[in-house]
């Protein structure tokens, strides 16, 4: 029998009142749209995974998008507090090009050329993963948790923190390792809409 092979299928919580209209602060609830977006991906994560983990930021967004999305799981959600959202915005200390050309070019940003509040972000990230993939070493491991921090993953993986990185509410992305790297399957996937 063929062993599975170590996933992660990060989620990002459903929208927000802080999403939505800058309302609610950092730990701001789902809207009612965010609670239907959990709601569609419960059966799809039901139907197309076997999960062996399930992780969460403990931010309200993100926990009852956990909830709510993984009630049909039987698995117990495991909350993380390296996995809440940052602070600040990120956008800005990304670098910028006048061109696509010019920045397609350029040599990846090294972590060190960061600000210190990046730096410490990347470090909780790192920490938050490592913990979680040291506890998990086969299996699709679920994660509930924000833009920022799948964003900030992915720039670690790839080694180049000036990419941005889009995730919409109430989507996931695929992460499989093998053959000693990281392979990214898929990217800000929504589940179907089911009649």
């Amino acid at each position: 029998m063929e062993e599975q092979p170590l996933e992660l299928l990060l989620v990002r919580h459903g929208e927000s009142y802080h999403n939505r209209d800058g309302t609610g602060g950092l730990d701001s609830d789902l809207t009612e749209l965010g609670v239907e977006q959990a709601r569609r991906l419960a059966p799809w994560l039901a139907a197309d995974f076997k999960f062996a983990a399930i992780y969460s930021s403990p931010l309200v967004r993100a926990r009852l998008t956990a909830e709510i999305a993984a009630a049909e799981l039987s698995l117990p959600i495991q909350f993380k507090d390296d996995l809440r959202e940052v602070d600040f915005e990120i956008g800005p200390m990304m670098a910028h090009s006048t061109d696509p050309i010019s920045a397609f070019l350029r040599v990846p940003r090294a972590i060190e050329t960061m600000p210190a509040s990046y730096i410490e972000f990347e470090a909780r990230v790192r920490s938050a993963f490592c913990d979680i993939i040291a506890a998990n070493e086969r299996g699709t491991l679920l994660v509930f948790t924000h833009g920022g921090v799948i964003s900030t993953f992915l720039r670690t993986v790839f080694g180049a923190h000036q990419v941005s990185v889009h995730a919409d509410n109430g989507s996931a992305m695929l992460l499989r390792w093998g053959n000693g790297r990281w392979y990214l399957v898929y990217s800000n996937r929504v589940p179907p809409i089911l009649p």
